[in-house]
């Protein structure tokens, strides 16, 4: 059995580092917590039990292969990832010796969208497969539409993929669930202020950008409260302060109010959740969102 790991520690004398891993985890719904240094990390390790923890060779006072061995006496007996450069590669095999679990080079690079959803839908105990190959669309029970970037460019992808009618087939005609994520949500409809290729249509209304003023910073980035519409199958288990984490510049306001699913505001109130029949699409990260967001994602999985 995989261990579903909760909660992680990184540690590395370096900001960047420390930011840069945060973001890619907390996209794959870890909890994370961060030391500069080794004497600081030690407190924390005696303190809580870490399900993983990434710590980095190279540091002043206490290093990486000297940290291993004293959390190694500490009995701690989760795995420890050692972050190497490219000159540490040696070093890095020794730590495997001295107990670490595994190694990683620097720079980071790791797929965060796309990773982010599929281990959030495996926590929930659903297969997850990422696929760009229109034959494999049929077989799907249910299809996730992220989306990162621009309009045009995420339609422009769907069609040289050839994806946009097995696709359709899916969701328009045998009726399979679908959930568009962000950028994903904006291209379930008409069009967008961003880009001149249509949308595919299937919601009433269009992607608009934020004006930036005084009084908001576009983009819109962080966590936010919605206002949920109870009769939408989205809605199980959320309350009326369930709050969701956000990053966009453009919004949606849908036509017709009855695919509405949820409302936030943001200087002004946008649609942050639509849904028509067995069509769905939020704004906001769920992936990113914690308990709200894995509450929406497990609605989702039982429409």
């Amino acid at each position: 059995m995989v261990k579903i790991m909760n909660k992680i520690l990184i540690i590395d004398d370096q900001k960047p580092i420390r930011n840069a891993l945060r973001e890619i985890l907390e996209y794959e719904k870890y909890v994370v917590d961060e030391a500069s240094e080794g004497r600081m990390a030690l407190k924390m390790i005696k303190n809580y039990p870490y399900d993983l923890i990434f710590c980095d060779i190279k540091m002043p006072q206490i290093d990486g292969i000297e940290l291993l061995k004293k959390v190694t006496e500490l009995k701690f007996l989760n795995p420890i990832i050692m972050i190497s450069g490219h000159g540490d590669i040696e070093t890095a095999v020794q730590t495997l010796k001295l107990g670490a679990y595994d190694y990683i080079e620097k720079p980071l690079d790791l797929n965060r969208v796309l990773t982010s959803v599929k281990n959030a839908f495996e926590l929930l105990k659903n297969k997850v497969e990422i696929i760009n190959n229109p034959s494999e669309i049929k077989n799907a029970d249910g299809i996730i539409l992220p989306g990162v970037g621009a309009f045009g460019n995420a339609i422009k992808n769907l069609q040289e993929l050839r994806l946009i009618e097995p696709i359709k087939e899916a969701v328009i005609e045998k009726k399979v669930p679908l959930l568009g994520i962000c950028l994903g949500m904006q291209i379930l409809t008409e069009k967008s202020q961003e880009g001149k290729l249509n949308g595919l249509g299937w919601i009433s209304g269009e992607a608009k950008k934020f004006k930036a003023d005084q009084d908001i910073k576009v983009p819109h980035m962080g966590w936010n409260y919605v206002e949920v519409n109870k009769n939408s199958k989205l809605s199980n288990g959320l309350s009326h302060d369930s709050k969701f984490y956000f990053v966009h510049s453009y919004y949606v306001n849908v036509k017709n109010n009855e695919e509405s699913a949820m409302k936030t505001n943001y200087s002004l109130e946008f649609d942050s959740a639509i849904e028509k029949d067995n069509i769905f699409g939020v704004q906001f990260h769920p992936e990113k969102s914690h308990k709200y967001g894995m509450q929406l994602l497990k609605n989702f999985s039982d429409v």
